[in-house]
């Protein structure tokens, strides 16, 4: 057998160990998967190479093949070791990454739920301001037409007791004008009582009218 066809033989038995061997290493990425793929290499080469009957050159350069597999394999431990390395720098950035992106979804899910809690509020301030609005309106009316009745009731008392003009009639018809509150109808009755701000209001004129 050629030299060339022994090396074939060699390379083949070798390409058939190595794969297999640094594929268990590439697994485990340790030192221990490591050289015991190299030590299962070592162990399967020197019976090839008695069996094929090299000469001492030939055993030389497998020799040198040898040493260069060995090379790789240092350089294969080498690159495991940065992959490690890599990972674990890698998850380090991942685990504060996944962590802001659960805060970003949670404040997204507050400001979600604040947002609307907040528009329920302005529907039910809205609805409030509408009704009492209204109510505002209705009591404004209605108290603009007791003072218009309550006006009218004391000119014509006026008429009939003789006091238009006088100080005592002005007095009378200045103090509803000036009135703010519908005054005190206790039992739908007036009542000459005063408020805190000292407003008999329209009901307590009248009282004092009659």
């Amino acid at each position: 057998m050629t030299f060339a066809g022994r090396a074939a033989v060699v390379i083949g038995t070798i390409a058939t160990t190595v794969p297999l061997a640094i594929a268990g290493g590439a697994a485990e990425t340790g030192a221990v998967a490591l050289e015991a793929a190299a030590s299962v290499v070592e162990q399967s080469l020197q019976p090839v190479l008695d069996s094929i009957g090299f000469d001492l050159e030939e055993q030389q350069q497998a020799y040198e093949f040898q040493q260069s597999y060995y090379d790789l394999v240092s350089h294969h431990f080498v690159l495991a070791e940065l992959m490690a390395t890599y990972q674990t720098a890698n998850q380090n950035v991942l685990n504060p990454a996944t962590a802001g992106q659960g805060l970003l979804t949670e404040r997204e899910s507050f400001r979600q739920r604040a947002a609307a809690i907040i528009n329920g509020y302005r529907t039910k301030d809205l609805t409030f301001r509408t009704f009492r609005n209204e109510a505002l309106e209705q009591y404004r009316t209605l108290f603009d037409l007791a003072g218009r009745y309550s006006y009218l009731a004391a000119k014509s008392y006026d008429y009939e007791t003789g006091l238009p003009g006088t100080p005592e009639g002005k007095a009378v018809i200045n103090r509803i004008v000036a009135s703010r509150s519908r005054g005190d109808l206790t039992g739908d009755v007036p009542q000459a009582t005063a408020s805190t701000l000292g407003d008999l209001g329209l009901a307590g004129t009248m009282e004092l009218i009659f």
